[in-house]
């Protein structure tokens, strides 16, 4: 399964990186191969089982000041 995986998602960043290549896109190279090695890091961590902690914590932890500031001022 891992080799299935790893091979689709060599795939489709070479289709990808040679395009941006073309097109001399290379912020986009940068975010595409940061963003492709953070998925796949994640895509293994799943798939060996490790625990992996939700989104909703980091999202929570930003906006949690501003919703207690929002609250004292309409209260």
């Amino acid at each position: 399964m891992l080799i299935v995986i790893l091979a689709i998602l060599l795939l489709v960043f070479f289709i990808e990186i040679r395009r941006q290549k073309r097109l001399k896109q290379y912020r986009d190279m940068g975010a595409n191969a940061f963003l492709t090695a953070i998925g796949f890091g994640a895509g293994l961590l799943f798939l060996f089982g490790v625990p992996l902690p939700s989104p909703l914590y980091a999202i929570q932890a930003l906006f949690q000041p501003a919703s207690r500031w929002i609250e004292k001022l309409l209260s």
